[in-house]
């Protein structure tokens, strides 16, 4: 049992891995995004060509080997298929990615990485991957047909459909099996939709694509709601534990700012807005800066000198602002610290302005806007 489960390690492992291939690993989101749309684009294309010849007409017009190619179901066939193999693989990177940020959170040992910002935000790509699966069954299912009636002839066909269908029936199949696959009773069936399609699994192996569709639709789709349910827990419980500590909302990184915000807004324990404020500075998001220059305003100094704090770590890590609104927020911090630093009965709070201010800070950072200013 225990080679079982360490070979099912190593194909799990290998499917992470394969991720990479649609770009996963690139650290730019926008490079990311597009990496995987191009490598998406390419291997529907067969698929999509196999089901509309017009595409195909159009394809030959510019060059004709290209288009032979795509009129060939085999080509489509294995196309198709590795483009599920690709969403499986990205639906399993984005939930090692996910476990990743709860290990972090929860301060659980095996975490790669020391703050969850190290790690690429992979919900959009998870969630768009999956979505892709309703398009790509009936394009799947049809190649798949077409191959096999192509090399073994009509009689061999895994579904009661022809090599050259429609589109639309495989399209209704595909769904009919989706809520099947998706919902806790049998929608189509409750409601009389079972043969809408027209088309029937003929032998095993049409039994055997349906049933792997099934569970693909389990594995991918509803497993990919479920990882947002649990990411979006998993913010609100860091966020929560800011009575008692900074630090698991600290790790949670970027994604609990709009939280955190909130938190502060809400919030009067002077408990939760000192930690609150470390847990920004920690993160060292701009966008904080605008509420933390509100804080310093609380009549409780500790919690104004955390908010100090918190800006002055923030001006550390961040140079330049990228929009006129967070230059404005800048702008507003400069103008609250100079006057925290004169107000000479201001405690603790102004004189954790007063060394801000003498770090230069800045200046640094009014000098480099300077330069970049057209």
């Amino acid at each position: 049992m225990s080679t079982v489960f360490r070979l099912m390690n190593t194909f799990d492992r290998g499917l992470v891995k394969l991720a990479h291939v649609a770009g996963l690993g690139i650290p730019i989101a926008s490079v990311r995004y597009v990496t995987g749309a191009v490598l998406m684009a390419l291997l529907f294309l067969p698929g999509i060509a196999l089901v509309y010849p017009a595409l195909r007409a159009f394809v030959g017009g510019g060059y004709q080997p290209l288009a032979d190619g795509l009129s060939e179901p085999i080509v489509a066939a294995i196309s198709l298929s590795f483009a599920l193999l690709i969403i499986v693989s990205i639906n399993r990177a984005w939930s090692e990615n996910e476990d990743q940020r709860l290990k972090l959170i929860g301060q659980i040992p095996g975490a790669r990485v020391k703050s969850a910002d190290e790690l690429p935000d992979l919900r959009d790509e998870g969630l768009v991957s999956a979505l892709l699966l309703i398009p790509l069954f009936p394009l799947w299912l049809s190649a798949i047909n077409a191959a096999i009636c192509g090399f073994e002839g009509a009689s061999s066909c895994p579904f009661t459909a022809s090599s050259t269908a429609p589109f639309a029936p495989w399209l209704v199949l595909s769904a009919e099996n989706l809520f099947r696959g998706a919902l806790f009773f049998d929608f189509p069936e409750v409601y009389d939709w079972s043969r809408q399609s027209g088309i029937d699994a003929r032998n095993g192996v049409g039994e055997h694509l349906i049933m792997i569709m099934r569970i693909l639709i389990d594995f991918v789709l509803i497993s990919g709601f479920l990882q947002l349910i649990k990411i979006n827990r998993a913010g609100r419980n860091a966020v929560d534990a800011l009575i008692n500590s900074p630090t698991p909302a600290g790790l949670a990184g970027r994604r609990v700012i709009g939280r955190m915000l909130k938190a502060l807004r809400e919030a009067d324990d002077p408990a939760v807005l000192k930690n609150a404020a470390l847990a920004l500075g920690q993160i060292g998001d701009p966008r904080s800066v605008s509420a933390l220059v509100d804080l310093t305003r609380d009549r409780r100094r500790l919690v104004a000198g955390r908010a100090v704090d918190a800006i002055g770590e923030i001006m550390a890590v961040q140079t330049l602002p990228a929009t006129s609104r967070l230059q404005g927020a800048w702008q507003l911090a400069e103008t609250r610290l100079r006057e925290l630093a004169e107000d000479l009965d201001g405690g603790m709070p102004a004189q954790k302005a007063r060394k801000i201010l003498e770090s230069g800070l800045f200046v640094a950072r009014n000098e480099a806007a300077a330069v970049q200013a057209p």
